[in-house]
């Protein structure tokens, strides 16, 4: 997912210096992919295989904006099988791009 030009990484701060990249369910059923690669494990990270069809589903319940209120959920599924929580954003900040459209570019960054 995109938000505020890229600034947003949608990491997990462990506060230990450690970050998760992916913050799947924690019972088991999802990734949880640590920045220090020492404490992941074998099913730990979410890896994009090659010539394989991947489907998306994401989940944004927005709350109020700018406030930290909102939710972003995002599951994986691989050749059609189960799929698997890699993201599990709560209390997350989103700011509403006021600014007017512009029709000669895509680009507000």
């Amino acid at each position: 997912m995109y938000s505020q030009c890229g600034n947003d990484g949608f990491q997990t701060n462990l506060n230990n210096g450690d970050f998760l990249l992916e913050q799947g369910d924690a019972s088991g059923n999802g990734y949880n992919c640590h920045y220090q690669t020492a404490n992941n494990t074998a099913t730990s990270c979410f890896i994009y295989p090659a010539d394989t069809w991947v489907t998306f589903y994401y989940k944004v319940s927005i709350g109020t904006w700018g406030q930290p209120n909102s939710t972003i959920q995002a599951w994986v599924s691989v050749g059609g099988g189960p799929y698997a929580e890699f993201i599990n954003m709560t209390n997350h900040t989103l700011y509403e791009d006021t600014r007017p459209a512009r029709t000669t570019t895509w680009s507000h960054c």
